[in-house]
């Protein structure tokens, strides 16, 4: 059949037709791949990106935990062997190595290895499934039911006071992930995971390490701030064994200290604190605590009693003497030093000086000197066998006051000053000062 012109015109349209169509129907599902692919990808991109969230979440509850039970587990030891953690020293595993000595590294140990002195024992089930590795071990698992691969390294960790009442820890950490054929991947190094744990859930081990009394239950709670401490206050801080915050002016001892088996504040818990505050943007401020010691309790465990120290815990087993007590305290035992009256504003201080001979005609005070606040009643006792007088300058009360033998004469300080008191029997050199202010 032979074509005429018109025929050749139509064949070429169809022809050019179907060319189109096929490229257009070839455009088309080439496209649709491309989206399709964009798709998948933009897929598991917000997927990895949702676990990675939760991963970075979960970490830090998993480390607040860790921290928890690893210093419960701590504080347990003390008890139980009667070894204080001064000296402890980590025995360092997956190439971390806490560098502070003493409870710091032995909670760190527990946290990064699961181990105590480098062994597990029967009494490492507080972190039974809650060490780190542990979290990095579910988390991986986890991960591969999503599809993903994970890789999770602990690069450093620090631990250290927030304050008083509150530990901190920093940690970093590198994490890779990606899915099963590596078309989405994730590289984060150095990410921080912060958090804080409150120290109430801790014992205090001291008072069993001084006294060598029973394990009590003297959780670390703090006592309720006021303007003034009265007779009544003062009776409930020592009955409920709570805990008040002492700055480095005073040198209470920190948890960490206590868990040292130290009645001082060591340096390095407080440089550890401003290293902390500093890397994570807090201000920081005191981290020792002090409470005060129960007379009473101390003598139903047949305790031998200095009733000359101050009832301030650390002050006692430190030694330090108080002249002090407070009027109408149901522990009339109670002792205090002048600082820490000063420091809680002790209403209703009472101060003791009392006169003995060391030698015949000789006399003497003790304390020769003490600083008192304003309001604070003075006591004079005279345990000598022969009678003394008291004179005053600036005059607070006119002329001299007899002083016999076992008797005590008293006056309340109302108004800053130096005071200069001394007796005036004749061959009698006995004299002191009194600062009020």
């Amino acid at each position: 059949m032979v074509l005429n012109k018109k025929g050749y015109i139509y064949t070429i349209l169809v022809v050019i037709i179907s060319l189109i169509l096929v490229s257009l129907f070839l455009f088309y599902t080439q496209s649709s791949v491309v989206v399709s692919k964009d798709s998948i990808n933009r897929m598991q991109g917000e997927e990895m990106h949702y676990f990675l969230e939760s991963v970075k979440s979960d970490s830090s509850r998993a480390l607040t935990v860790s921290l928890q039970r690893a210093a419960v587990y701590a504080t347990d030891y003390v008890f139980r062997s009667n070894e204080t953690l001064e000296n402890y020293t980590m025995t360092p595993c997956g190439g971390i190595k806490y560098m502070l000595n003493g409870s710091e590294a032995a909670i760190a140990e527990l946290m990064v290895c699961g181990t105590f002195k480098g062994v597990k024992s029967n009494y490492s089930r507080y972190l039974e499934n809650n060490t780190i590795p542990d979290w990095i071990n579910r988390t991986s698992d986890q991960a591969k039911l999503m599809n993903f691969k994970i890789q999770i390294k602990l690069e450093d960790l620090t631990i250290g006071l927030y304050d008083p009442f509150n530990m901190a820890y920093l940690a970093y950490f590198d994490i890779v992930v990606y899915d099963r054929v590596n078309q989405t991947q994730y590289h984060g190094y150095h990410i921080p995971v912060t958090g804080i744990v409150p120290t109430y859930i801790m014992e205090d081990p001291l008072y069993y390490v001084k006294f060598g009394m029973p394990p009590l239950v003297r959780g670390y709670r703090e006592c309720e701030t006021h303007q003034y401490v009265d007779a009544e206050t003062l009776d409930s801080f020592i009955d409920r064994r709570c805990y008040l915050t002492s700055d480095s002016s005073y040198g209470g001892p920190s948890v960490f200290d206590r868990l040292d088996g130290r009645s001082t504040l060591h340096g390095k818990y407080k440089n550890q604190t401003a290293e902390l505050a500093s890397k994570l943007n807090f201000s920081a401020g005191a981290i020792g605590v002090e409470s005060f010691i129960n007379m009473d309790e101390l003598a139903s465990y047949n305790i031998t009693i200095n009733a000359n120290n101050s009832q301030v815990d650390y002050l006692y087993w430190n030694n330090t003497f108080a002249y002090c007590g407070v009027e109408g305290m149901f522990h009339a035992d109670f002792k205090i030093d002048t600082p820490h009256a000063r420091k809680y504003n002790v209403q209703g201080l009472y101060c003791a000086i009392v006169l003995k001979s060391p030698s015949p005609n000789q006399d003497a005070y003790y304390p020769t000197s003490i600083s008192v606040p304003v309001n604070t009643t003075i006591y004079w006792f005279n345990q000598d066998t022969a009678a003394h007088s008291i004179a005053i300058w600036p005059p607070v009360w006119s002329g001299t006051r007899s002083l016999p033998p076992a008797s005590h004469i008293s006056w309340t300080f109302n108004q800053t000053g130096t005071y200069t008191y001394a007796c005036l029997v004749p061959g009698h050199m006995g004299s002191g000062s009194i600062i009020v202010g």
